[in-house]
């Protein structure tokens, strides 16, 4: 965390998305506190975060592939009144589906890993604490149990996007991009109900919708 300097490497990776995907087909999106994109389950069952091969993190291509699918279809969901398997249907032209007429059987626009741009890493140490388990009858017994683990603090993704090479309509990539863009900004990883995940594109601001928003005080030992 002090000494290891990320920045040659991530400096060779985040130009080569750039060379990828093209100079327009790039964006960067900004971590409003941290985030942790799960890797493998590790002691404990905690969630370790994703490493490449060479101990970078970064947002796996499925990951975000998962993320712009996932918003295309609630928003289907909501703007048609449909349920979730005709909402997958709709979106088969822009991810495809074994089930979809031959030319949408593939995704027509290619996701790449995601890497944080160098000197805005932020790589931290946190905490995860589970004070409750259950005991042998079946009954919660109170037993703290600190884990450590590595998040990223405030980083800065830059995120590449390009049409597969069966595919030259422009439309199609703008639109997976603002799903894209829209999902990220809703959280990602774990730890989302913790305020983990949250990534506002460049240039644009937080969502101003809103499902509850409560005011109160806490007294006692705030020990939890």
């Amino acid at each position: 965390e002090d000494s290891a300097n990320y920045n040659k490497r991530l400096s060779l990776l985040t130009e080569r998305t750039k060379l990828i995907a093209g100079k327009d087909n790039c964006f960067q999106v900004k971590c409003s506190w941290r985030i942790r994109v799960g890797g493998h389950r590790g002691p404990e069952s905690i969630l370790l975060p994703a490493f490449d091969a060479l101990g970078m993190p970064y947002i796996p291509s499925s990951t975000l592939r998962g993320v712009a699918r996932t918003q295309a279809i609630r928003e289907i969901i909501k703007r048609d009144n449909i349920k979730w398997q005709e909402a997958e249907k709709k979106i088969a032209p822009y991810f495809g589906s074994l089930e979809a007429e031959k030319s949408d059987r593939s995704g027509k626009v290619i996701f790449l890993d995601a890497y944080p741009l160098p000197n805005q890493m932020g790589l931290q140490m946190d905490m995860a604490n589970n004070i409750w388990k259950w005991d042998i009858n079946n009954k919660l017994e109170y037993n703290p149990n600190p884990n450590p683990f590595f998040s990223l603090r405030e980083p800065t993704f830059l995120i590449g996007l390009k049409l597969a090479s069966h595919c030259d309509d422009p439309k199609i990539l703008q639109q997976v991009k603002q799903w894209l863009t829209a999902g990220l900004q809703a959280g990602i990883g774990s730890q989302v109900n913790s305020g983990y995940g949250e990534l506002i594109r460049a240039g644009s601001s937080r969502s101003s919708d809103e499902f509850l928003r409560v005011e109160f005080s806490l007294e006692g030992q705030l020990i939890h």
